[in-house]
């Protein structure tokens, strides 16, 4: 019930900054009066940032992404979303757009998430039931084998240009800054390699092993039983 999801910072400009969680508890009666009266974003936890800041935003978190900011959202697969404020703007049809302040009201320090990154390796920066996401900044061929996961994988190329190779068919792709691709989990056995200097990759995929291995082990004694 719900829709988690991370935010990767590419780029932001001077001063860009969004909302990610409460700054303060509020009661319910005081949500519901600043959603009126156009006051709610004085109670959120307002924060800066800067290319490679990380968001982790659990299903049920208010967010909301301001002006001067280049990012990379990654979710769970899900169409649920909860608008409890749209700065009074409308929507495609001149319409204000639907809000769900009711339903908001029933979901849901330091909301950055911290890692630590260092020179031609991945490093992992949000495992949850719903993806795994990793960021690599490389200056040399790097080998990614992910068979392992049982997932297709999602390349996003975000600074510097770079080819994915495959190992097993042969094939290239070339990805400059902005663009990704789709790794089919049967061939997720590749080489990154950087076009005139380095390049930065972000990778996201699902973390099947243990529900693969619970189907394997389900087999195996229904086998066994039979």
């Amino acid at each position: 019930m719900g829709k988690s999801e991370m935010w990767y910072v590419i780029k932001a400009e001077k001063g860009a900054h969004l909302y990610a969680g409460f700054k303060q508890e509020i009661t319910p009666y005081e949500y519901q009066k600043r959603v009126a009266d156009g006051t709610i974003t004085e109670v959120l936890a307002d924060h800066q940032v800067k290319a490679g800041d990380v968001f982790y935003l659990p299903a049920g978190r208010v967010h909301a992404i301001c002006g001067g900011i280049l990012l990379a959202e990654v979710q769970q697969s899900s169409d649920v979303t909860y608008r409890i404020f749209d700065y009074n703007r409308p929507g495609l049809d001149g319409k204000p757009r639907e809000l769900h302040t009711e339903l908001a009201a029933h979901v849901e320090q330091n909301y950055r998430t911290v890692y630590p990154e260092a020179a031609n390796r991945a490093t992992q920066i949000i495992d949850t039931p719903y993806f795994d996401v990793r960021v690599m900044e490389v200056s040399k061929p790097f080998h990614r084998d992910l068979c392992k996961y049982d997932s297709f994988i999602i390349t996003m190329c975000i600074e510097g240009d770079c080819v994915i190779h495959v190992r097993s068919t042969g094939d290239e792709v070339l990805l400059k800054a902005g663009h990704s691709t789709l790794i089919p989990a049967a061939i997720a056995d590749f080489d990154v390699l950087p076009q005139q200097g380095k390049t930065r990759i972000l990778d996201a995929f699902i973390d099947n092993r243990e529900s693969r291995l619970a189907t394997m082990l389900t087999r195996f004694f229904h086998f066994s039983e039979t």
